[in-house]
């Protein structure tokens, strides 16, 4: 019986710590990003990637009518893109439900914005979960 309690208290401690680790390795801390993995954003403070920071700056709205009369709206988040007094703003939208990268160029370089999912780690993200890649 002594046994079957100190496997399973093992047990238990192997699963923490695995947990542990393995949610360490798939997203950065929210303040500094890596190209290519998963980092955590809020509203108003800069994510420090190699090349810029990039701040959230929130979410807008923006109805068309479309010439059947339909409408629809969009709702974009929004970021800014700083380097120096370098500055660019970017917009990340599902549109009408296809989620895509947001591509956009700053300084010498091009870059990819993910929300939602990652088409390069095949996952889906978080909502306050981002992934830039910078491309070649």
């Amino acid at each position: 019986m002594q046994y079957l309690v100190n496997f399973k208290l093992i047990f238990a401690l192997m699963f923490v710590s695995i947990s542990l680790f393995a949610s360490i390795g798939c997203k950065s801390q929210q303040g500094n990003g890596e190209y290519g993995k998963a980092v955590t954003f809020d509203k108003d403070k800069p994510v420090k990637f190699p090349d810029f920071e990039i701040v959230y700056m929130g979410e807008t709205s923006k109805t068309s009518t479309f010439p059947n009369g339909n409408s629809f709206t969009f709702k974009y988040q929004n970021f800014k893109v700083t380097k120096g007094s370098e500055t660019k703003d970017v917009a990340w939208t599902t549109g009408t439900g296809i989620i895509e990268p947001a591509n956009f160029d700053f300084g010498a370089g091009k870059y990819t914005l993910e929300l939602r999912y990652t088409e390069e780690m095949k996952t889906k993200l978080a909502e306050d979960e981002m992934v830039i890649t910078k491309l070649p």
